[in-house]
């Protein structure tokens, strides 16, 4: 009689694992299948302008991590991009486009994600960096301010009608922003608030309508293993496409 109901545990158990094993499969064949469907196209950044440089080796790292998921990726190095940074009359009057910049315009139109990696010197962006954003990131492309009835009560002059309130053209695209620093995270996070990151976020990134997060790579000078730690970090989020 315990050899009967043995039998029968056993047989259960084999059917119990059977199902298990062909549900995983299954779960599986519909994930990668979504993943398949909704495939994203990848524009990669980078915003540090000399030609060898940390950021590159982790725009490679996110780069790698973002194919191995079959997304499709492009890339920009702002370094090499021949532009004048200089916006001369803020939006008053609205520059030509030099050709690198049109095609640059033309791939974040294309991207569905955006990773943004830089390095943080003299506690912000490269100088040729923030013009790339200066220029490209204009009025009609990027954002539009939106009218506000009540100000228009109160102001007579039209650059004062608009409130502060924009309407970010680049929705419904994410972001991710990458920055690296010399000096230890924990600086820039409790000293400066983490102002770096939060800038580029926050007042470019959703400003514009590209809902970002952020990460920080510090101690890239001094220590191996942290920027071993970053470019593992990276892959794993190019992987997940995050």
């Amino acid at each position: 009689m315990k050899n009967r109901f043995y039998a029968i545990f056993l047989s259960r158990q084999r059917e119990l694992i059977i199902a298990h094993f062909c549900f995983l499969l299954t779960t599986n064949y519909l994930y990668q299948t979504i993943i398949d469907d909704n495939m994203k196209n990848v524009l990669i950044i980078n915003g540090n302008p000399k030609t060898e440089s940390y950021c590159k080796e982790l725009a490679n790292a996110y780069e790698r991590g973002a194919k191995s998921s079959k997304a499709k990726v492009k890339r920009i190095e702002i370094g090499a991009l021949k532009f004048n940074p200089n916006l001369k009359e803020g939006y008053n009057e609205i520059m030509p486009l030099e050709k690198d910049l049109q095609k640059a315009q033309e791939d974040i139109k294309w991207a569905d994600h955006i990773v943004f990696i830089y390095p943080i010197w003299w506690g912000y962006l490269p100088a040729v960096t923030k013009g790339f954003f200066d220029r490209i990131f204009v009025p009609r492309f990027a954002f539009s301010y939106r009218r506000n009835p009540t100000w228009e009560k109160w102001f007579q002059d039209d650059n004062l009608k608009s409130s502060f309130i924009s309407d970010g053209l680049l929705t419904p695209k994410t972001g991710r922003v990458i920055a690296t620093s010399g000096g230890p995270r924990w600086f820039y996070d409790f000293l400066l608030s983490g102002a770096p990151n939060l800038v580029v976020k926050n007042l470019i990134f959703r400003f514009c309508g590209i809902k970002a997060k952020s990460m920080h790579v510090g101690w890239v000078e001094r220590s191996k293993e942290r920027r071993k730690w970053g470019l593992r970090k990276v892959k794993a989020l190019g992987k997940k496409l995050k």
